[in-house]
């Protein structure tokens, strides 16, 4: 609604500043001249311009990605506002090199992040193992390759204009369409995992550990391309006191990684011998549902099978996969 609204105004402002326009100078030059020297008219097409472009947007989600979840438009939200601070903060170091130019291939590139996003979340929706129809897969299929190829041809472009023109505000360009790529081949990897698993009879206990190695490598290089960057940023413009926080923030990401394979490693060494079977008497007390997939446990006679009952310590008892699925995400008690 206030689209349409905004839209309506936008429109009927645009038609009257044309028109109006021309009234004075008569003549298709001379009506331009005037507009391009009249700070008012500039604002009003400037904001007729804005309205298109969220139409064409909008047009191309509906294409590609249909009505979105309530999730997902949160999580737009929340990333936008944050995307958006960035590259403020980012334009304060090229605040000389600033332009009508640079400002619409920022703009490009912040819908160009919207679409990464809305591509994560889809494709992290197929890990909840909801069989989705052949326009969903088509769609997604679609949203990676042409995200792949726009996200390669403008890292292209970007390097081949720093190359010839020297260091630049292309330069950030460049790195956020090198971390895009980055997340468009890691949901590509993802989403063929998730389609194996849909396929699959019998759950496919591996697929977590294979995403989070997947998510792994994306985190190192993800820093190793931050490292790159600061040290460019550094040389050409001084120390940019923004990006010590990105920096920080992908290091730390990158450590957490690291120890929670460690501890994963650790806690599932050994599980057969490290925790024991439930009893009879064990899942009668507990009701014999596992909380994390909430199926029913029952005991059962080839003790290396997956849906084996364990009990841990602190007494709660778990589907052997359950348990191990569980661990590769948090290293605590599922009831805690």
């Amino acid at each position: 609604m206030r689209l349409a609204l905004f839209g309506a105004v936008s429109t009927i402002l645009t038609i009257y500043t044309l028109i109006n326009a021309y009234i004075r100078r008569g003549q298709f030059f001379s009506t331009c001249i005037y507009i391009s020297h009249s700070n008012a008219s500039i604002l009003v097409l400037f904001s007729m311009a804005i309205y298109i472009f969220i139409v064409v947007c909008k047009i191309i989600q509906k294409i590609f990605f249909g009505p979105l979840r309530a999730i997902e438009i949160e999580h737009l939200y929340e990333r936008s506002w944050y995307a958006v601070t960035e590259l403020c903060l980012a334009l304060t170091v090229f605040r000389g090199e600033f332009s009508a130019k640079f400002a619409l291939l920022l703009t490009v590139l912040i819908i160009m992040k919207i679409f990464h996003w809305l591509m994560q979340d889809r494709i992290d929706f197929m890990e909840q193992g909801i069989n989705q129809s052949l326009l969903f897969h088509v769609r997604i299929c679609s949203v990676i390759i042409i995200l792949l190829l726009l996200d390669t041809l403008m890292f292209v472009w970007s390097l081949d204009y720093t190359l010839k023109f020297g260091i630049s505000m292309v330069i950030v360009l460049g790195f956020e369409y090198t971390i895009l790529w980055s997340n468009a081949l890691t949901g590509l990897l993802k989403y063929i995992l998730h389609s194996i698993d849909l396929r699959r009879e019998n759950p496919w206990e591996n697929k977590s550990m294979y995403i989070f190695y997947i998510d792994l490598i994306r985190e190192f290089f993800v820093l190793v391309c931050y490292i790159v960057f600061f040290a460019v940023i550094v040389h050409r413009y001084g120390l940019p006191l923004h990006l010590i926080r990105d920096l920080y923030v992908t290091f730390r990401s990158f450590i957490q990684h690291c120890r929670d394979l460690i501890h994963y490693k650790k806690a599932t060494r050994n599980m057969n011998e490290r925790y024991p079977n439930a009893t009879a008497e064990d899942l009668t007390e507990s009701d014999n549902i596992c909380i994390i997939c909430r199926e029913e446990m029952t005991i059962q006679a080839d003790n290396n099978s997956s849906d084996v009952p364990k009990k841990l310590r602190c007494g709660h008892i778990f589907h052997l996969r359950c348990l191990k699925s569980w661990l590769e995400r948090q290293q605590s008690c599922p009831t805690w």
